[in-house]
């Protein structure tokens, strides 16, 4: 049984720990803790960036990438100065230096009318420049055929799995 009730001396154990009445009752009863994990657990240390953040984004470095670096244990000095990696969707592609794809293949692949992403993508998964700039994107249609195909080999029918009664009247 859960109990929502905290004993004034549970208070005064809490206090001793730093944590406050109003913490103590939001833990209990918003977030059902146990009593005891709420008396006792220490409120999580609140790390104050804000000199650092303003490094970051004086260098460019957007508030949601600072954060998620020192979430990941980066420095916040390393984390609002390391240069950005250019994705490559924001590199121009062509002239760059920062080009990460060769120009040729850039080239075959608008020639055979494959988008810049869906190359990246599949280079991304492994595939080789060569096919990932040739080889055309399937169609919904080609997509649904293959799946059912894998479908059909792992479990049989999808019309028997889905209607075995109108299957067992049909013959």
């Amino acid at each position: 049984m859960y109990r929502y009730y905290i004993t004034p001396e549970e208070y005064d154990i809490a206090e001793k720990n730093g944590i406050k009445r109003d913490e103590v009752n939001r833990r209990v009863r918003s977030s059902a803790w146990t009593v005891e994990d709420a008396i006792t657990k220490p409120n999580r240390e609140f790390k104050d960036y804000d000199d650092w953040l303003q490094v970051a984004l004086d260098n460019n470095i957007n508030r949601n990438t600072f954060y998620s670096r020192t979430r990941r244990g980066w420095s916040p000095e390393e984390a609002a100065q390391k240069e950005l990696i250019k994705p490559i969707d924001q590199v121009d592609a062509m002239n760059s230096k920062d080009r990460v794809i060769p120009k040729k293949y850039i080239r075959l692949a608008e020639r055979n009318g494959i988008k810049y992403h869906t190359m990246r993508m599949r280079i991304r998964k492994g595939w080789s420049y060569e096919d990932a700039c040739t080889k055309k994107p399937m169609t919904k249609t080609e997509v649904g055929r293959l799946g059912a195909k894998a479908y059909e080999d792992k479990h049989g029918s999808l019309f028997d799995n889905m209607f075995p009664e109108a299957r067992s009247k049909m013959r």
